[in-house]
């Protein structure tokens, strides 16, 4: 009975490592992705200071950008925020699961190891009558 549980706690902990590498690609991924939009307004504004053209679209200045970026990274923090919140939250529920699920199979497997210890002793007992 104990095999089944840890097959299922090994499925968790194999499902648990599949999201935990979901979870850090997105967020290594958007790290990546924001962290260029930085580098790229970095390289307008420069452009822009030292030619003194601007380089921005109809309707954008380097603050509005700016803004905008760090508007998106707020958001993407949230997410991100959220996300682990969510990842932690469902796996101490599994893991409360999986614990209560063990602790029953320990019961049932210590009654059952009294039981045959229980019967072991009485075939001791008749095997020392009759020696």
């Amino acid at each position: 009975m104990v095999c089944l549980g840890a097959i299922k706690n090994e499925s968790a902990l194999s499902q648990l490592q599949k999201d935990k590498t979901i979870l850090t690609i997105a967020f290594k991924k958007d790290f990546i992705e924001l962290e260029n939009q930085v580098l790229a307004l970095e390289e307008k504004q420069a452009l822009q200071l030292s030619d003194n053209v601007n380089v921005f679209d109809v309707g954008t200045t380097y603050e509005s950008e700016k803004t905008r970026l760090k508007d998106l990274i707020d958001a993407k923090v949230k997410l991100h925020k959220e996300a682990i919140a969510n990842f932690e939250t469902s796996y101490i529920a599994k893991n409360i699961d999986f614990l209560t699920t063990f602790q029953q199979y320990s019961s049932g497997n210590k009654d059952l190891i009294k039981g045959i210890q229980d019967k072991m002793d009485k075939v001791q007992v008749v095997l020392t009558a009759f020696s």
